[in-house]
């Protein structure tokens, strides 16, 4: 939209357009760092989750290894 700026009113209008314009844009933007926000701080939580799980089955695999190198028979 090409629109011939001839008075100040023109130039005036023109500018709170843009400033209408530019707030959506940081509006919308904003709503798109909020979801990632909420997406990291879950990602957060699952891999806090996994590191748990693998520290369990690390203690798991440990007390099997010590419980099977007790059933070894000397020959």
């Amino acid at each position: 939209m090409s629109t011939q700026l001839k008075t100040p009113n023109d130039y005036i209008v023109k500018s709170i357009d843009m400033n209408i314009s530019n707030q959506k844009m940081i509006t919308d933007l904003m709503s798109v760092v909020k979801k990632q926000d909420e997406n990291m701080k879950l990602m957060a939580v699952k891999l806090l989750e996994l590191e748990k799980t693998v520290n369990s089955h690390k203690k798991i695999m440990a007390r099997f290894q010590m419980t099977e190198g007790n059933n070894v028979k000397s020959s």
